[in-house]
């Protein structure tokens, strides 16, 4: 565990980051809410912050989202840096405790939960947070995020709904292609759910046809298709609606989410099977080239 520490003077930062009530300088309010503001600005990025604002600075540490902030003051107070350690165990608990009501508050205490994989405790904080939050994109994928990680359909609808609505309202916000991939793994589990996690006989058949379609057509209009569906999957393919409801400039034809995403998988596995479509249809895919080599 390697943290990455900084220090800001008060008079450097930016006040238009924080709530309108909290922009005095030197205030609780102001404190607590950057307090919270830098904790989600860095849960966004994976990390979680430790954040100290004293009378002067703020003092900022980082770790890994994967590691405990708790560990990290622990392994302080092991090696003998209790003077060290004690002000970063304040403000944790500043960050658990200030402004209940607060939807940055909230929007930090459940992603804080949820990084500890305490994830039902960290939906409901999340819920609470996009309720005081509706507009803002990094309460949103938040949520998402933690319902999809706790699972259960209910969990999982929902998780679809309010990523869906990142990628539609923000679509450039640095969370919107996170919640691009998110659906994208949340579709693929309810897809072999619906199966018992075993071969998708359709995908199969799809794959065949597209490797029948890119034998006929070539590589560079294999690309074309494989680039062209990659577009089009950017604003998310219903991959589990059978409606042949999309349509392609360099094909003719209807297709649904589920064909185009297959025939997406084939063209990129020909090109570079390293580049991830956001779907392993590896086995469908061995099978479907083990019959279209059988019958050449």
């Amino acid at each position: 565990m390697q943290p990455f520490s900084f220090k800001i003077p008060l008079v450097r930062f930016d006040t238009n980051l924080l709530p309108p009530g909290a922009r005095q300088i030197g205030t609780e309010a102001f404190k607590a809410a950057v307090i919270t503001h830098l904790a989600a600005e860095y849960a966004a990025k994976g990390q979680t912050a430790i954040v100290i604002v004293d009378d002067e600075e703020i003092s900022v540490v980082t770790v890994p989202a994967t590691v405990d902030p708790l560990d990290f003051v622990m392994s302080m107070l092991q090696s003998g840096q209790i003077k060290e350690a004690i002000p970063y165990l304040e403000a944790l608990t500043k960050a658990v405790e200030a402004a209940p009501d607060d939807g940055y508050s909230l929007r930090n205490l459940g992603a804080l939960l949820a990084s500890q994989h305490r994830l039902a405790e960290g939906v409901e904080y999340l819920r609470r947070a996009a309720l005081q939050l509706p507009d803002d994109p990094q309460t949103l994928y938040g949520l998402g995020s933690a319902l999809h990680r706790l699972g259960g359909a209910e969990n999982d609808a929902e998780a679809d709904r309010v990523l869906k609505s990142v990628v539609e309202r923000f679509p450039a916000s640095s969370v919107a292609e996170l919640a691009r991939q998110a659906r994208s793994k949340l579709a693929q589990r309810n897809l072999r759910a619906q199966v018992g996690g075993r071969i998708r006989p359709d995908v199969m058949m799809y794959i065949a046809g597209a490797l029948d379609t890119f034998e006929k057509l070539g590589p560079e209009k294999r690309k074309a298709i494989g680039v062209e569906i990659a577009m089009l999957g950017r604003s998310g393919l219903d991959i589990n609606d059978s409606t042949q409801k999309y349509t392609l400039r360099s094909l003719p034809g209807k297709f649904s989410g589920l064909h185009l995403l297959s025939m997406m998988y084939t063209a990129f596995r020909q090109i570079d099977p390293s580049i991830d479509v956001g779907a392993d249809f590896s086995k469908e895919y061995e099978m479907a080239e083990a019959m279209h080599t059988k019958r050449e």
